[in-house]
């Protein structure tokens, strides 16, 4: 006898497919928030940082300042 209620069986392949699609991009959305907040995938002050020191660190090989200047920068770097 039919009464209208069925089991669940007749959701479609459409319908799964994006079930799965919007689980996929929640935890995906939820793994790039802790990346991009640091916990624990990513530290981007220390991708700044490192990011600096080898702009400095290039600026020195190329002759475009002078030893004290780096030392100095290094410094505040680290500091």
């Amino acid at each position: 006898m039919m009464d209208g209620m069925g089991n669940g069986a007749e959701i479609g392949a459409l319908t799964w497919f994006l079930l799965v699609l919007v689980g996929a991009l929640l935890i995906g959305g939820l793994f790039g928030l802790m990346w991009w907040f640091g916990m624990p995938y990513g530290n981007r002050r220390g991708l700044q940082r490192k990011k600096a020191q080898q702009v400095l660190d290039e600026r020195y090989a190329r002759g475009e300042i002078a030893r004290p200047e780096y030392e100095r920068a290094r410094r505040e770097l680290e500091g």
